[in-house]
Parts: C-alpha cells; structure tokens; sequence
C-alpha cells in the first residue's frame, strides 16, 4: 500500500509498453459466479485491490472455499474457487464488509435476494452515503425482504429470507431502471437467477455488460434485445476459467499521460476492448487523438487487445447523452486532458459522478482551478475552456484527492506536466483499484 501523501515530479515522454491493472469489473463477478457455479472454477491475474479481496473475502464467509484467501493471494497464484452451485451458500457467522466498493454491496444485496438465510452488509463512512435505494427498490419488487438502518451513523443493509426450505421464492419481473447502472442491472440478474420466471431489465442507456457475458459464458439463459436484458433461471452454472485482462478505467490514466507528455508513443498490452467502456476511446479520436486499438483475442466473450497512444494535439468538444455510461469512470482523465487541449468541452448529463467515492464533478472542478483552468461547475458535469500551452500551479498549492481513486489518479497524472512538484495529500485511495499504479508511474 502506498503512503498516504505523495508528492509528483515532472516527466519526460512515456515510451515503450505496459500492462495495467486487471480489470475490476471482471474481478468482482468471476468471484460471485464462481462462488454459485458448479465445481472448481480457476481464476488467474486477479485484481488484488481492496474492493475485490472484499468480495473474495465475503464469498469466503458464505462458506465457500478458495485455494487462497484475501490475505495469502499473491499476483502470481491461480485462484481456484470450489463452487456449490446456486443452492450451496450458507448464513455467515458475522457481518459482511464491503469497505469502499459499491460494486460488491450492489452486487451481493442481488446475490443475497434470493438466499434462505439473512445476512447483513456494512461499508466505511463513504460508502454509507452511496445511493443503495436504486438496488433495494427493483429487489423489493421481485419480493426480497431487505431492511437498511443507521446504527451509530453506520449504515446496515440486513437482507432477510423468506422461505427457509431453499425453495425459489422470488418472482420474476420487468423492471425499467431510470439510471443506466451496470451494479443496478448485475443486482437484479443475480436475484433473477432465484426467481421463479424470467426477469428483465430495461436501461435508457447502454451500461457495461459484463455479467451477460460472463453468465453466457457458463451457459446461463441470457437473453438480449436493444436495451433489454432478460435472465431465465437456470438449474446449474457451469465452472469458470478465466485469466483476467488488464482494466481500461486503469488505461485510462495513461492513455491520458501519453497524450498530455510531449513526445511520448506508449502501448497498453492485453487491455479489455468492450465496446460498452470504450467511449473515451472513441471521443478522443474525435478530438484528433493519435490513438489506436487492436482486438487481439476474446476472454469470456469479452474483446482484448492492446492500445498504441501517441502525444497528441487535440481540439474540445460537448459530451452528453449515450456515451456518458460508458464512460463514466474515465471522465476526471478526459476533463484533464481537455484542460490542455483547444477549445471548450462541455460535459453534460454526468450527474452519476455526483454519487462516486466522491462528488467527482466538484472533485474534478476544483481540481482544475487550481490548475489555473478555467473552469464551470454545472449540476451534471461542466464546461472547461482548454489552455494547450500548460497547466500552472501556485507556489504552496497541494491537491485534496478526497479520498477517491480517479480523483488521486487524475491529481497524478497533471504533475507529469507541471513545471514544479506538488503534494497530493491522499493517494492510498488508489489501492482500491490499481494497487500498482504508483510502481508503473515511477518509472516514467
């Protein structure tokens, strides 16, 4: 883990090529389905990052065994996870931790929805002001019993059982989300997987899709039309083996960085290409990116391959609309590289960046003041007008991460191009989901 404050230096061009973290998404529900699945699933390259091993760490506690554990995995071990199928968790003894990660409170509430036994999960202080109503409503709807409270300004979500026989008690319903959530949509097909008829889900924008392409690749009964999903139960899931690519949330930091730092020419190997988390990738090209990608294979129907950036001089533009989802997580990077490019970008219909780890619109805007950019906070986004000779920063300035990984990551990549060194106050944040960041960045 690193320290916590951590102070930049100026870079000269990134050359060569690297891997970047594996992918968190993927992480997350290799560990869920391989928990439900039937037989030993082997899981390699594993995000060690905070948030996953808090999933691991929780499968773990619903009886089901790995070959490692939270504490004794290492990068280089193959995890084996031995799957009891849907039917095969059991009550844990104590409360689950979910720590920092939304992905796994979300995600396991759906999983718990259709369990006989209760369970109860907890998060840190930033993840109990994380929206969770957008999850309980739509498992209310299928006829989940789930309760949250606050206990000495904790919250705690305590999901209950309905049926202690182990029967399927869950009905299935169609389900119009008014967000386009991936953690939303994976909730509702994990508890679709213990209801009694098919469920869909019906988002106004395409999110990520990984779980309907993992639980297609373990012959789950997915089906899928437009912005629809639909999840029929299945009997049995077959075992999963994975090796798990590298996370273009992570790439994102940088592509940003080869683009910025005059003179570099980077590549990104083995790097997940869904088309649903490809959108910065697109709207760079618009705005005159040297940037190309290279599908050199698929992972669980999933497209992988390699990135090539070259430094770049780029013209702003507005962003709204469909492509915000996908990429929601790299928007802090492309706001960093459009207050050094020409023009005005404008960001709009973001307003999930109010509820992240950290109000990632005032985040990112204040950020950027210090900068010297000009900058215009709005409800769900902002307007920056890009300056291409330079970012400056005060004598004396540090910058505030707030606690929150894009926003440490985003802080980091701006000192490659400032002329003097500043102090980030908070950069552990980022072990939550790129642990080796800083080993990577070192070396430019």
């Amino acid at each position: 883990m690193m320290e916590k404050a951590y102070q930049t230096r100026p870079a000269q061009a990134l050359k060569g090529s690297i891997e970047v973290a594996p992918d968190k998404s993927i992480s997350h529900r290799a560990l869920i389905f391989a928990a439900i699945a039937n037989g030993e699933s082997k899981i390699k390259n594993l995000l060690l990052s905070e948030d996953v091993l808090r999933t691991l760490t929780i499968i773990n506690q619903l009886g089901i065994q790995t070959s490692h554990t939270a504490e004794t995995l290492t990068e280089k071990d193959e995890l084996v996870v031995y799957g009891k199928g849907l039917q095969g968790l059991t009550k844990p003894e104590n409360v689950l931790c979910c720590g920092n990660s939304g992905t796994t409170m979300r995600l396991m509430m759906g999983l718990l929805a259709g369990q006989p036994f209760q369970a109860s999960l907890i998060g840190d202080d930033s993840l109990n002001k994380r929206p969770m109503d957008r999850v309980i409503e739509p498992l209310q709807e299928m006829g989940a019993t789930i309760n949250s409270e606050t206990v000495d300004e904790k919250r705690i979500i305590t999901v209950l059982p309905q049926n202690e026989s182990g029967e399927k008690y869950l009905k299935g319903i169609s389900y119009v989300s008014p967000v386009a959530s991936a953690q939303v949509k994976s909730a509702i097909i994990l508890a679709g997987l213990y209801a009694r008829k098919p469920t869909s889900v019906v988002e106004p924008r395409q999110s990520r899709n990984h779980t309907e392409l993992m639980l297609k690749s373990l012959r789950g009964k997915v089906a899928i039309k437009d912005l629809m999903v639909t999840i029929d139960c299945p009997t049995r899931l077959k075992a999963l083996n994975v090796s798990i690519p590298g996370d273009l949330s992570s790439a994102a930091a940088f592509i940003a960085a080869a683009l910025i730092v005059k003179g570099s020419d980077l590549t990104i190997s083995n790097v997940n290409l869904n088309s649903t988390r490809t959108g910065m990738i697109d709207v760079l090209r618009y705005m005159g990116a040297k940037i190309t990608t290279e599908i050199k294979n698929k992972v669980n129907g999933e497209d992988v391959g390699r990135i090539h950036i070259e430094a770049s001089r780029l013209k702003n533009l507005s962003i709204t609309g469909n492509i915000i989802p996908r990429m929601i997580d790299e928007i802090p990077m492309l706001a960093l590289i459009a207050s050094v490019s020409e023009g005005k970008m404008v960001v709009s219909g973001a307003e999930e960046l109010r509820v992240k780890e950290s109000d990632r619109i005032k985040a990112i805007c204040k950020t950027l003041q210090q900068l010297g950019v000009r900058v215009d906070e709005k409800d769900d986004g902002f307007i920056i007008v890009g300056n291409p000779e330079g970012l400056r920063i005060q004598e004396g300035v540090d910058f505030r991460s707030y606690g929150d990984h894009r926003i440490a990551m985003m802080q980091s990549i701006a000192g490659l191009v400032l002329d003097k060194a500043v102090t980030i106050d908070d950069v552990s944040c980022v072990d939550t989901s790129f642990p080796g960041f800083f080993r990577i960045l070192e070396k430019f």
